[in-house]
């Protein structure tokens, strides 16, 4: 059976996590999360680690460089004949354009690219609520500061048009409203998934 890679596209806050867990269960492709990855490695202050938390305590992305090597390097190492749920990642139209080689050189094909569309405003609502909770269990993100859920909503504002322009060609491109509750997008995303 061909393994079923998949991209999650999505501004943060529209539950692309939610519906990797939900794939993985389904179909049990390897979750790889680049927002989970960094967030690890700054928890275990690792040289990564450190930098990275600079950079995004500031409200910034890491560097295309160190974001194409971490997603690769995961896919690389990922057991033959196992597909993958990217979630975060293309971040922008150059590392889309690093990824489409990347796809290319490995011989590596897609099943569905699933972008789950989601206002700004319900978007930041979520994340704040996310990261008062987090708070009260002392565990917020150091990527949920005021300054860093602005700039990244308007990063992915800025970039999915052009991301979308470079990876639509790839396989079938499905958009699905996120806003609606998160049962009713799961069911969407996995007939997606499904057929």
């Amino acid at each position: 059976m061909t393994p079923k890679n998949i991209i999650l596209l999505g501004p943060a806050g529209a539950g692309k996590s939610s519906q990797m867990a939900q794939i993985h269960l389904y179909t049990n492709c390897d979750c790889i999360s680049l927002g989970n990855i960094l967030r690890a490695a700054g928890f275990l202050k690792t040289p990564l680690g450190k930098r990275v938390q600079r950079t995004i305590e500031a409200g910034q992305l890491i560097d295309d460089e160190t974001a194409n090597a971490i997603v690769f390097t995961h896919i690389l190492e990922l057991p033959k004949g196992r597909g993958f749920v990217l979630d975060g990642y293309p971040r922008n139209v150059d590392q889309a354009k690093e990824m489409i080689k990347f796809f290319e050189l490995n011989k590596i094909s897609l099943h569905a690219i699933i972008e789950l569309d989601l206002p700004d405003e319900v978007a930041s609502e979520r994340i704040h609520v996310h990261a008062q909770l987090s708070q009260k269990g002392a565990l917020q993100d150091v990527d949920e500061t005021d300054l860093a859920i602005d700039n990244r909503l308007k990063t992915y504002r800025d970039e999915i048009d052009g991301i979308r322009g470079e990876i639509k060609s790839l396989s079938k491109y499905v958009v699905i409203d996120a806003n609606q509750p998160l049962n009713a997008v799961t069911l969407e995303v996995l007939k997606v998934v499904e057929h």
